[in-house]
């Protein structure tokens, strides 16, 4: 996460808007999942304070929602190791694939980076 952090933040002026996902963190189910969350946002803000913010620029807490050292956590998802099918060239086999694909992409845990996104746009709705 640093390098990425760093190689942005040195390429792009006025801090080029970004979101960090985790999406290999534990189920919510999980004895560790609050403490592998914690972790998580705490290397995120101090990766963030290193290599990303600007010195003197004011900064939000390590609690605060929608900002770029805020991460968001989608629950790790085998079914997408393998190759994402976003379109179908008719075959019932693909279009089911697709569909199942698209219904994975658009729960309720994706919607929160989606929002994000839309955002940085300032374009609303765009589901």
């Amino acid at each position: 996460m640093t390098q990425v952090i760093r190689t942005i933040s040195e390429s792009h002026a006025d801090n080029m808007p970004i979101v960090i996902v985790d999406c290999m963190c534990d189920s919510a189910t999980s004895t560790s999942f609050i403490q592998a969350r914690e972790r998580f946002v705490q290397k995120a803000y101090s990766v963030f304070i290193e290599n990303y913010y600007a010195e003197g620029e004011a900064l939000r807490g390590i609690e605060a929602a929608d900002v770029p050292h805020a991460p968001v956590f989608l629950p790790y998802d085998p079914s997408l190791r393998q190759e994402i099918v976003l379109y179908s060239t008719g075959r019932t086999e693909e279009d089911e694939r697709v569909k199942a694909f698209a219904r994975q992409l658009t729960t309720e845990a994706y919607q929160t980076v989606t929002v994000r996104i839309e955002a940085w746009f300032d374009e609303g709705d765009l589901t």
